[in-house]
């Protein structure tokens, strides 16, 4: 289970959970969970330290020998594996960042390293789904703490990037708690009114927002600090309408897009041009500004 924390003052768990988000972060920009559990699949075999071959390890993790060995090829850039030779056989075994990942795994999710490989053979799931809730945490506490305002659950949804009964089921886990200092969200529910003919049908939406513990939580992030001091990462949010900083960078592109296609037509009537060359100097100027930012 996820939620393992016993009786702890507010900063205790504050800094507890926040450890654990910002960790997550960091695995998920080296290694994309939902994009290379093969990879962690491979490290977490190769965590006991022996060497073993392209065919051995495809079997332990339960993957084509192709697919194994295009994994193996990247890790290798990253320095997560290496080769070496033993009795005229190429084994593969992990290699010091791997070892390095691997640490830092097994402090996020409260296990020594020397029992990762364990835990894989008894459940070989557990492991990225822990580290998926964590990554969608995050994603809430930023979209919920940009917002500064209740978000209904779809909405969230929709900026995260699954589905609201999937995304639910995580947030609860945060939710009303025994101890008021592990909650992270609160959960609201709002009254739509709609005319239909001449009935009047009314809807309850679901809704969440970051309580006090959750709201110092964002404000400690790395995120904040870059949010708070950037008029174009503000600017972003408000001019698309999102508190999702990457959903606002695709929607700019988008309308970077479209505006751009948009304005080669109007070059068809009498001094479009000008109009066009507003547009993209401006535009350019924009472009590059948000370049900087990413």
């Amino acid at each position: 289970m996820i939620c393992k924390y016993v009786n702890m003052s507010t900063s205790s768990i504050s800094e507890k959970i926040l450890s654990k988000i910002n960790k997550i972060r960091v695995l998920d920009g080296i290694l994309d969970f939902s994009k290379a559990s093969t990879q962690l699949d491979i490290l977490i075999a190769l965590s006991d330290g022996k060497g073993v071959t392209l065919d051995e390890l495809a079997s332990i993790v339960e993957r084509g020998k192709r697919q194994v060995s295009d994994a193996i090829r990247k890790m290798l850039r990253k320095g997560f594996v290496r080769y070496e030779e033993k009795n005229g056989e190429i084994l593969i075994t992990i290699g010091d960042n791997g070892i390095e990942y691997l640490k830092t795994l097994s402090d996020i999710l409260s296990v020594d390293i020397k029992d990762i490989k364990t835990i894989l053979v008894s459940s070989k799931t557990e492991i990225t789904e822990n580290l998926g809730v964590y990554f969608y945490i995050y994603e809430a506490l930023i979209a919920l703490g940009v917002s500064k305002r209740p978000l209904s659950l779809n909405k969230l949804a929709s900026i995260i990037g699954i589905s609201p009964n999937r995304l639910e089921s995580y947030l609860d886990l945060f939710v009303s708690q025994d101890i008021p200092q592990k909650n992270l969200f609160e959960k609201v529910y709002k009254v739509s009114y709609r005319i239909l003919r001449v009935k009047r049908l009314t809807k309850t939406i679901t809704c969440y927002k970051l309580s006090e513990t959750g709201m110092k939580i964002f404000y400690r992030l790395p995120f904040y600090s870059r949010y708070k001091n950037s008029i174009t990462m503000r600017f972003l949010t408000k001019f698309m309408l999102t508190p999702h900083y990457e959903t606002a960078l695709k929607r700019f592109i988008k309308f970077y897009i479209i505006g751009t296609i948009i304005a080669f037509f109007i070059l068809l009537i009498p001094y479009g041009w000008i109009v066009v060359a507003v547009w993209l100097y401006f535009s350019i100027i924009a472009f590059f500004i948000i370049l900087k930012e990413i």
